[in-house]
Protein backbone atom coordinates (compact mmCIF):
# COMPACT_ATOMS: atom_id res chain seq x y z
CA UNK A 1 0.00 0.00 0.00
CA UNK A 2 1.43 3.40 -1.03
CA UNK A 3 0.90 6.59 1.00
CA UNK A 4 0.44 10.14 -0.35
CA UNK A 5 4.24 10.54 -0.75
CA UNK A 6 4.62 7.44 -2.90
CA UNK A 7 6.22 5.57 0.01
CA UNK A 8 5.62 1.86 -0.13
CA UNK A 9 6.98 0.17 2.99
CA UNK A 10 9.52 -2.52 2.36
CA UNK A 11 10.28 -4.69 5.37
CA UNK A 12 13.02 -4.10 6.15
CA UNK A 13 14.18 -1.13 4.08
CA UNK A 14 17.77 -1.85 5.12
CA UNK A 15 19.17 -3.07 8.41
CA UNK A 16 22.41 -1.19 9.00
CA UNK A 17 23.95 0.20 5.83
CA UNK A 18 23.75 -0.87 2.22
CA UNK A 19 27.18 -0.51 0.61
CA UNK A 20 27.40 0.96 -2.88
CA UNK A 21 29.93 2.56 -5.24
CA UNK A 22 30.15 6.18 -6.48
CA UNK A 23 32.38 8.45 -8.52
CA UNK A 24 33.29 12.02 -7.57
CA UNK A 25 35.23 14.97 -8.94
CA UNK A 26 37.59 16.46 -6.37
CA UNK A 27 37.10 20.20 -5.99
CA UNK A 28 40.11 22.25 -4.85
CA UNK A 29 42.36 19.17 -4.39
CA UNK A 30 45.45 21.23 -3.39
CA UNK A 31 43.69 23.23 -0.68
CA UNK A 32 43.35 22.34 3.00
CA UNK A 33 39.63 21.70 2.41
CA UNK A 34 39.09 19.60 -0.74
CA UNK A 35 35.53 18.52 -1.40
CA UNK A 36 33.91 15.71 -3.34
CA UNK A 37 31.27 16.64 -5.92
CA UNK A 38 29.05 14.00 -7.48
CA UNK A 39 30.51 12.98 -10.85
CA UNK A 40 27.12 13.33 -12.48
CA UNK A 41 26.40 16.71 -10.86
CA UNK A 42 23.79 18.54 -12.80
CA UNK A 43 20.23 19.65 -12.51
CA UNK A 44 20.50 20.60 -8.85
CA UNK A 45 22.40 23.49 -7.34
CA UNK A 46 26.11 22.74 -6.98
CA UNK A 47 25.94 23.05 -3.19
CA UNK A 48 23.56 20.07 -3.09
CA UNK A 49 26.14 17.93 -4.93
CA UNK A 50 29.04 18.54 -2.50
CA UNK A 51 29.61 15.67 -0.06
CA UNK A 52 30.44 16.86 3.47
CA UNK A 53 33.46 15.41 5.28
CA UNK A 54 32.82 13.23 8.34
CA UNK A 55 29.03 13.67 8.09
CA UNK A 56 26.08 12.12 6.34
CA UNK A 57 25.09 13.46 2.94
CA UNK A 58 21.33 14.00 3.14
CA UNK A 59 19.29 13.63 -0.04
CA UNK A 60 17.27 16.57 -1.32
CA UNK A 61 14.36 16.48 -3.72
CA UNK A 62 13.93 19.06 -6.48
CA UNK A 63 10.19 18.27 -6.50
CA UNK A 64 9.45 19.00 -2.84
CA UNK A 65 9.66 15.62 -1.14
CA UNK A 66 11.26 15.87 2.28
CA UNK A 67 13.41 13.69 4.50
CA UNK A 68 12.58 11.01 5.75
CA UNK A 69 10.20 10.29 2.84
CA UNK A 70 13.11 10.48 0.38
CA UNK A 71 13.66 8.52 -1.77
CA UNK A 72 10.20 8.28 -3.26
CA UNK A 73 9.76 5.35 -5.64
CA UNK A 74 7.95 7.46 -8.24
CA UNK A 75 10.52 10.29 -8.13
CA UNK A 76 14.18 10.69 -9.07
CA UNK A 77 15.04 11.98 -5.58
CA UNK A 78 17.60 10.21 -3.44
CA UNK A 79 21.32 9.56 -3.33
CA UNK A 80 22.41 6.99 -5.90
CA UNK A 81 25.12 4.36 -5.86
CA UNK A 82 26.03 1.38 -8.01
CA UNK A 83 25.75 -2.03 -6.35
CA UNK A 84 29.31 -3.12 -7.19
CA UNK A 85 32.48 -1.72 -8.71
CA UNK A 86 31.74 -3.61 -11.94
CA UNK A 87 28.27 -2.07 -11.94
CA UNK A 88 29.78 1.42 -11.51
CA UNK A 89 32.19 0.77 -14.38
CA UNK A 90 29.38 -0.55 -16.58
CA UNK A 91 27.47 2.70 -16.00
CA UNK A 92 30.64 4.61 -17.02
CA UNK A 93 30.51 7.03 -14.06
CA UNK A 94 34.10 6.12 -13.24
CA UNK A 95 35.39 7.49 -16.58
CA UNK A 96 38.13 9.98 -15.96
CA UNK A 97 37.25 13.41 -17.34
CA UNK A 98 39.89 15.45 -19.15
CA UNK A 99 41.48 17.94 -16.77
CA UNK A 100 39.50 16.85 -13.72
CA UNK A 101 40.68 15.04 -10.62
CA UNK A 102 38.37 12.10 -10.05
CA UNK A 103 38.09 9.44 -7.39
CA UNK A 104 35.77 6.52 -6.82
CA UNK A 105 34.68 5.04 -3.55
CA UNK A 106 32.43 2.97 -1.41
CA UNK A 107 29.51 4.57 0.38
CA UNK A 108 27.32 3.42 3.24
CA UNK A 109 23.65 4.15 2.59
CA UNK A 110 20.92 4.21 5.20
CA UNK A 111 17.54 5.63 6.09
CA UNK A 112 15.10 4.62 3.41
CA UNK A 113 17.06 2.59 0.82
CA UNK A 114 15.52 1.33 -2.42
CA UNK A 115 17.11 -1.18 -4.76
CA UNK A 116 16.58 -0.31 -8.40
CA UNK A 117 17.81 -1.27 -11.85
CA UNK A 118 20.66 1.25 -11.63
CA UNK A 119 21.73 0.31 -8.11
CA UNK A 120 20.68 1.80 -4.81
CA UNK A 121 19.03 5.09 -3.94
CA UNK A 122 18.83 6.25 -0.35
CA UNK A 123 17.85 9.00 2.04
CA UNK A 124 21.39 9.49 3.29
CA UNK A 125 24.90 8.21 2.65
CA UNK A 126 28.47 8.62 3.84
CA UNK A 127 31.88 7.99 2.33
CA UNK A 128 33.38 4.71 3.60
CA UNK A 129 36.54 4.32 1.48
CA UNK A 130 38.17 6.18 -1.41
CA UNK A 131 40.18 4.93 -4.39
CA UNK A 132 42.55 7.42 -5.99
CA UNK A 133 44.58 7.35 -9.24
CA UNK A 134 47.98 5.63 -9.19
CA UNK A 135 50.05 8.82 -9.06
CA UNK A 136 47.84 10.53 -6.49
CA UNK A 137 49.01 9.03 -3.21
CA UNK A 138 49.36 12.50 -1.66
CA UNK A 139 45.79 13.35 -2.72
CA UNK A 140 44.59 10.05 -1.26
CA UNK A 141 46.25 10.80 2.06
CA UNK A 142 44.85 14.34 2.04
CA UNK A 143 41.29 13.15 1.31
CA UNK A 144 41.69 10.38 3.89
CA UNK A 145 42.58 12.98 6.52
CA UNK A 146 39.74 15.34 5.55
CA UNK A 147 37.02 12.67 5.26
CA UNK A 148 38.46 10.40 7.98
CA UNK A 149 38.24 7.30 5.76
CA UNK A 150 40.80 4.85 4.41
CA UNK A 151 42.02 5.13 0.83
CA UNK A 152 43.69 2.91 -1.72
CA UNK A 153 45.75 3.81 -4.77
CA UNK A 154 44.57 2.10 -7.98
CA UNK A 155 45.78 2.06 -11.58
CA UNK A 156 43.22 4.05 -13.59
CA UNK A 157 44.63 2.64 -16.82
CA UNK A 158 43.39 -0.77 -15.68
CA UNK A 159 39.95 0.70 -15.07
CA UNK A 160 40.05 2.48 -18.44
CA UNK A 161 40.94 -0.80 -20.15
CA UNK A 162 37.97 -2.42 -18.40
CA UNK A 163 35.75 0.46 -19.56
CA UNK A 164 36.90 0.09 -23.17
CA UNK A 165 36.51 -3.68 -23.12
CA UNK A 166 40.21 -4.60 -23.49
Amino acid sequence: MTDEHGYQPIVPDVLGEAVGWRAWTVLKPETPHPRLRSANAGGQELIHQIWPPERWMIARCPYGHEYPDIPVTTCSCGLYAAKTLDHLLDMRYACMSEGATNVIGEVGMTGRVIEGTQGWKAAKARVLKLYVPLQSDALGQHLSDVFNVPYEVVAWWALEQRLRGF
